[in-house]
């Protein structure tokens, strides 16, 4: 009798988690455009409208606030880091990867998101938490561009860590530091429909995903 097997039962036997990846060039964002800014990059908002229509299951995304009809679980938390040019005087005083207050930027020209931004707003109430009066040298509306106009004229700019961590760019042209007493909310989480049925494969796969972040 001839045996047949699906994929899923194929995929199992080999000791993986049978799953999908999906992306589209052609979808229309329509309910994604009631969370998110407008300055949001398209994929991620592309990933909110697949996961709110059913498209998807379940989204890997830092989100600063909150959906309602979708659950979240914490999946890593982001350090908050400064980045600066190598000109720069507080690059000349302090070796890369080290640990500093926000204060020990005093006097450097900063990039900084826009109000807006969540990050832009948590950054300005930490200078006024700390008493800063700083010059602004831009203001953007994301990270990347933040960056490139930091490393390119001279200044700093600050951004969740996993943003600059595999950058080849910072080997040659900037310095990261890891900035004391500095706690955001702007992490990582797993997303997905709220009351929505989760698989065994499912399940398994976020299991994998929690293990890895914690090694």
């Amino acid at each position: 009798k001839e045996l047949t097997l699906d994929a899923d039962t194929v995929i199992l036997a080999a000791g993986m988690v049978p799953m999908g990846i999906w992306g589209s060039n052609s979808k229309t964002i329509a309910q994604a455009k009631e969370y998110c800014a407008t300055f949001y990059c398209t994929i991620a908002q592309l990933a909110l409208e697949m996961l709110l229509d059913g498209t998807v299951d379940i989204v890997l995304a830092r989100y600063e606030r909150k959906r309602e009809p979708l659950e979240y679980r914490l999946f890593a938390k982001n350090k908050l880091v400064l980045l600066c040019a190598q000109d720069t005087a507080l690059a000349r005083k302090y070796p890369s990867g080290s640990s500093i207050s926000l204060r020990d930027a005093q006097g450097e020209a900063f990039v900084l998101l826009e109000k807006e931004h969540h990050i832009g707003q948590f950054v300005r109430e930490q200078f006024v938490q700390y008493g800063m009066k700083v010059k602004v040298l831009a203001e953007v509306n994301s990270f990347d561009t933040a960056k490139r106009i930091a490393l390119s004229s001279g200044a700093v700019t600050l951004s969740p860590y996993p943003l600059f961590s595999t950058d080849p760019d910072l080997e040659r042209q900037g310095n990261v530091y890891f900035l004391k007493n500095m706690k955001s909310s702007h992490h990582s989480y797993l997303c997905w429909r709220k009351n929505m049925y989760q698989t065994r494969y499912m399940r398994d796969w976020i299991a994998l995903l929690e293990e890895g972040a914690q090694q």
